[in-house]
């Protein structure tokens, strides 16, 4: 199973674009996981119309929320993802071809799409 996992911190407006994106691609059995850390507007309740998997923190770090994401996964393979990356077509196949845990990270999503996987 695939656990995808998303930090976020205040992105309420954000998340009202790249989940749905995101949720049109995942394979049936796959698990999203929201992790909202110190989020003062909406995020969390964005986030809950998708997953029911949205755990609140308040670690202040996107890495301590990627780490709690990933202790909280079910899944054998981890996708992370910034709340603001918007997913090309492509990523699910190219996942779906990996035999183990991976991450990919897009520090600058609107600039650069993830259209690759290394693992």
């Amino acid at each position: 199973m695939l656990s995808v996992i998303l930090p976020a911190h205040n992105e309420a407006e954000a998340l009202t674009i790249s989940l749905p994106a995101l949720v049109a691609q995942l394979p049936e059995n796959a698990e999203l996981i929201v992790v909202c850390d110190r989020c003062s507007d909406a995020t969390a309740e964005i986030a809950r119309r998708y997953t029911a998997r949205v755990f609140s923190i308040t670690a202040g770090s996107a890495a301590a929320a990627r780490n709690y994401g990933a202790e909280q996964a079910k899944g054998e393979m981890f996708l992370f993802l910034d709340a603001d990356t918007v997913c090309s077509e492509n990523v699910p196949e190219l996942v779906g071809s990996l035999p183990w845990a991976l991450a990919i990270q897009c520090t600058e999503p609107r600039r650069y799409k993830v259209t690759a996987v290394t693992g």
